[in-house]
């Protein structure tokens, strides 16, 4: 029995030391892929999670990044993310409510919504945002948020929703 148990686990070493073929490589997921303001975005991190993600990031329509999750350098940073760099490396996922999803723009460090407008999103992981992505190591995926047209909703008063009298 000893040795079965000895063999079971060199393969499973060997197995381990293999290279990664492309569905086992480290990937960003989002779910689902078209957004409206009403929605929850899941954004979740695919294989092995080997490296330390501390970061998560949006690139806007606009071209402005914002952080996610991060932490805050002390005396430089007052405004605090939506997610705390200790809590997104402890998880696989965060679901993200898109209505009230705040970003944090750190070069003039205030906080905004992030769907603000319609456009194409991009959600970038990373050990840190901060750095050139030089090696390919941050990990990413892309929405496109379509904004709900208020206009296109009737008015209607309270008014209409009350009986007539003698009903």
């Amino acid at each position: 029995m000893k040795g079965l148990v000895v063999g079971t686990i060199v393969v499973a070493l060997v197995l381990a030391s293999a290279p990664l073929s492309a569905k086992q490589r480290l990937a960003l997921q989002c779910t689902p892929r078209v957004l409206s303001s009403g929605a929850n975005l899941l954004v979740e991190v695919l294989g092995p999670r080997d490296r330390a993600l501390r970061e998560l990031g949006v690139r806007t329509p606009q071209g402005k990044f914002l952080f996610i999750a991060f932490t805050p350098e002390n005396g430089v940073n007052t405004s605090h993310p939506t997610i705390s760099s200790d809590d997104f490396l402890a998880k696989r996922s965060v679901d993200l409510k898109v209505s009230s999803l705040i970003g944090v723009d750190l070069s003039s460090d205030t906080a905004e919504r992030v769907f603000a407008a319609p456009g194409r999103y991009t959600f970038v992981a990373s050990e840190n945002l901060e750095t050139e992505d030089e090696t390919g190591a941050n990990i990413s995926c892309t929405v496109q948020y379509t904004a709900i047209n208020h206009r296109s909703v009737p008015n209607i008063s309270v008014r209409d929703f009350r009986s007539s009298p003698g009903a």
